[in-house]
């Protein structure tokens, strides 16, 4: 490998890293957590008790728990496709009519639009209310911290 190649390299994996930190936090840890705590019996405060596959057993084969779940996983079937179903048509008639040159459409961009602008302005003034000089969250914390000025 040339020098150049290492570095490229070491710059993909310096912007690479921090996504796959929070993959493997916030999706692969639970992911996890949940298989570890399935396995055992947990009533609170209590210890846990390992349970095996006996809590799977019970969820599919025991009435009124198998009962119970296959009822909520089909309401949670029903749910998401029904909400997916509905956004997705709905966002793809928008984006469509939006695109065609209709009477009024410049109109209707605009006000899509215009939520991803405060969202942005809001951001911008609450980092400008904790930057001000002299009262600004941070720089009370600063002050508080002995590294006033």
């Amino acid at each position: 490998m040339n020098q150049r190649s290492l570095s490229r390299n070491a710059w993909i994996a310096f912007f690479v890293t921090p996504g796959l930190a929070i993959v493997a936090i916030f999706i692969i840890l639970p992911l996890f957590m949940s298989l570890f705590n399935s396995l055992y019996f947990w009533r609170g405060m209590a210890r846990l008790e390992f349970a095996g596959l006996d809590n799977f057993r019970r969820i599919f084969l025991q009435q009124p728990f198998s009962e119970r779940f296959f009822n909520a996983l089909g309401n949670n079937v029903k749910w998401f496709t029904t909400t997916m179903l509905i956004q997705n048509t709905l966002g793809l008639l928008f984006g469509y009519f939006l695109s065609r040159r209709i009477p009024g459409s410049p109109v209707f961009q605009r006000v899509f639009f215009v939520p991803v602008l405060f969202s942005i302005v809001a951001v911008g003034f609450l980092w400008r209310l904790y930057l001000t000089p002299g009262t600004g969250l941070v720089n009370q914390f600063l002050i508080q911290a002995g590294l006033g000025s």
